[in-house]
């Protein structure tokens, strides 16, 4: 995955963190989506690495 592409999903979660904010989204709640939205992006992110690694074959 290239920097920018982390780059612009940093700002973007970012953003959508400061909207929320802005609306009068409880820090609760925020909280919530934060974590949320972060293991949403580590799987993202973690799905192009487990594609790179080959498991080895367990046939006897």
């Amino acid at each position: 995955m290239s920097r920018r592409t982390d780059l612009i999903v940093f700002i973007t979660v970012l953003g959508a963190g400061i909207t929320l904010i802005a609306l009068g989204v409880s820090p609760n709640d925020l909280s919530t989506i934060a974590v949320a939205l972060s293991g949403l992006y580590g799987g993202w992110h973690g799905r192009n690495r487990r594609s790179d690694t080959k498991e080895p074959d367990d046939r006897s």
